[in-house]
């Protein structure tokens, strides 16, 4: 039962949410994710991956997240619990805001 539940989680994951809108954005327009000249996307990702774990996987490093976040930016393997304190909150929240604020 709990592999079944994991599959169906994990296929809820990568189907057509904010990962593949984001992806949309990045081919139709790549200038929305370029802050102050530099390309955040994947830092965008990296956000959306860790959310994700935290709500799927009580925080615990998984394929997907290394697959989501394009890349391993802070050095997790799988199995190891990815951490939200309040200085990556903070930055987080920060990134998004310039974003956000990038398309108007």
């Amino acid at each position: 039962m709990d592999e079944f539940k994991e599959k169906i989680i994990n296929d809820i994951v990568e189907s057509k949410k904010i990962h593949a809108i984001l992806k949309i954005l990045v081919d139709y327009n790549p200038d929305l994710f370029v802050i102050n000249g530099s390309d955040i996307k994947d830092e965008i990702f990296e956000i959306i991956g860790r959310r994700n774990i935290h709500v799927h996987k009580k925080g615990i490093v998984d394929e997907g997240y290394l697959r989501q976040s394009n890349g391993n930016p802070y050095g997790f393997s799988t199995g190891d619990y990815c951490a939200i304190d309040s200085i990556y909150f903070n930055k987080c929240y920060e990134m998004l805001h310039l974003f956000i604020d990038n398309w108007t």
